[in-house]
């Protein structure tokens, strides 16, 4: 486990932080990457610890700097613990993503995107946290219409189910 963390303090924008997934709502870290790239032969488990941003098919390239030009897009996911289920094992968990541009001022909004359902009417049907299932959320955001400037991204995951909301914050710099 050290050395996975280790690694991926090393592969991220910002040190990896391990959730208290005892209870409450939580998330994982944040990854902020660059693309993903298909794996063509599922990896063993000694292969999967040796590669901690490969998950399932898929395996996350991690972008190494939170600089960013507006020919760029920010690619973000991270995974959601510990929501209320119902009796099909699936969640009822809305996600949204709010940016603020930093001023000389303080902060002010810039802009949204439209909220994530995760549901039993948009989760596939085989969906089910109790079988193993991982709710792995996030976007692609073009970064074409921000402004030069210094950006807060907030994210709030409300589980519907439960009454309960977190937020996280991703920092990011748009340059020219």
């Amino acid at each position: 486990l050290h050395l996975s963390i280790r690694r991926q303090r090393q592969m991220c924008i910002r040190d990896s932080n391990i959730p208290d997934l005892s209870n409450d709502l939580s998330t994982s870290s944040v990854f902020v990457f660059e693309r993903l790239e298909r794996i063509s032969t599922a990896l063993t488990p000694a292969q999967l610890r040796e590669d901690p941003y490969a998950i399932g098919s898929m395996r996350f390239v991690v972008r190494n700097s939170e600089n960013f030009s507006t020919d760029d897009e920010l690619k973000f996911g991270f995974f959601i613990y510990n929501m209320q289920v119902d009796s099909g094992g699936k969640p009822d968990v809305t996600v949204e993503y709010n940016f603020h541009k930093e001023t000389e001022d303080g902060e002010e909004f810039f802009n949204a995107t439209s909220p994530q359902e995760f549901n039993e009417d948009t989760l596939p049907p085989q969906w089910n946290l109790a079988e193993g299932h991982q709710l792995l959320v996030g976007q692609d955001v073009p970064l074409s219409v921000f402004p030069v400037g210094s950006y807060r991204m907030e994210f709030a995951v409300t589980d519907n189910a439960a009454g309960n909301l977190l937020k996280r914050d991703v920092h990011f710099t748009v340059g020219e």
